[in-house]
């Protein structure tokens, strides 16, 4: 209803917030929203916009000319074009496309600097550890979703010049990828993000690990609702 009203009224998250709570005669407080309550929420809101529009622009390129030999190489793994547009994978120059796209859409970047998706120099977090070096031919973007929402970046080589420097993360502490299908109540755990979407695309949800070490425990809280097979 949030969202519904946001769009249908031109209206910012709070604004929408106190038109709905006008509507019904109700005070903010007995709805939950005290001040530190609603501060959060903002914040997990702008940045689920900032994440959502990198994962648009990663999305467009991979789909596009530039990403043409990254398609080809993950249709060749077996994935289909109706698994990489649900998935929502996408594909990096690692250089500063992604910067002047969130500039053009009016994103905020500071925020995006502070999740660590444009670095200091413009370049984007593929370029960590000299990475367009590392690959050549880009990376391809693989968007942590959860609930419908992107959460995570994380991304692998394309073509790799050292195979042991092929993965590429947003600073700080990593994330399992998840690729869940509705109504299953399993899910088999696999290493890797493209294994994940494999079993995913048979009907499978996975989980992939993605060298996470201790998981946290928000992400055990997670499996633990899950059967493992």
């Amino acid at each position: 209803a949030i969202d519904f009203v946001k769009r249908w009224h031109n209206l910012d998250f709070m604004g929408a917030v106190k038109y709905l709570a006008d509507y019904a005669g109700v005070e903010l407080a007995s709805l939950g929203f005290d001040t530190e309550a609603i501060q959060i929420e903002l914040e997990r809101r702008k940045k689920s916009d900032v994440l959502a529009e990198a994962a648009k622009y990663y999305g467009e390129l991979l789909s596009g000319p530039d990403g043409e030999a990254a398609r080809a190489h993950l249709l060749r793994r077996g994935l289909s074009e109706k698994t990489l547009r649900e998935a929502r994978w996408g594909y990096s120059r690692s250089d500063r496309g992604l910067l002047q796209h969130l500039q053009q859409v009016g994103a905020d970047i500071r925020l995006a600097r502070q999740l660590g998706l444009i670095r200091a120099d413009g370049m984007d977090f593929t370029a960590n550890g000299d990475g367009g070096k590392a690959s050549p031919d880009g990376y391809v973007i693989y968007p942590h979703v959860w609930n419908g929402h992107v959460c995570y970046f994380s991304a692998r080589a394309l073509s790799p010049v050292d195979p042991n420097d092929k993965s590429r993360n947003l600073p700080g502490e990593r994330q399992l990828y998840w690729a869940l299908v509705a109504g299953d109540p399993n899910v088999v755990i696999v290493e890797g993000q493209a294994d994940a979407e494999s079993l995913r695309q048979l009907g499978y949800s996975a989980l992939a690990l993605c060298g996470v070490g201790n998981l946290p425990a928000h992400e055990m809280d997670r499996i633990r609702k899950k059967k493992i097979i």
